[in-house]
């Protein structure tokens, strides 16, 4: 037995009211290539800085291989644009080639 309702807005429950509904009604907002780019950028600096403190002399070539592998999987996801992917490749092949001379 009611005896009052809730206030309403007139929308159907279309109205972004709130931070939450927003991240349920407009999810392509929030997944969108700055997204899977900004979170490639953090895990390269991460490894690229962890490796390189830690003494590994191919720290280029491991933070740019073990992000486009991430990357790789956030374009099958939809939430990164290819062009990424294919700029780590490539840093990828010149911190290969730079680095083989050097040791582990």
């Amino acid at each position: 037995m009611v005896w009052w309702e809730y206030p309403t807005n007139y929308s159907s429950g279309t109205a972004v009211d709130g931070v939450g509904k927003f991240f349920i009604k407009y999810p392509s907002h929030i997944l969108n290539d700055y997204f899977g780019a900004g979170f490639i950028l953090l895990l390269w600096i991460s490894i690229f800085g962890i490796s390189l403190s830690s003494g590994s002399r191919k720290a280029m070539f491991l933070a740019s291989f073990i992000s486009s592998i991430f990357a790789i999987w956030f374009w099958i996801l939809g939430v990164l644009n290819p062009v990424i992917i294919f700029g780590l490749i490539i840093l990828t092949i010149v911190g290969a080639i730079g680095s083989k001379e050097e040791g582990l």
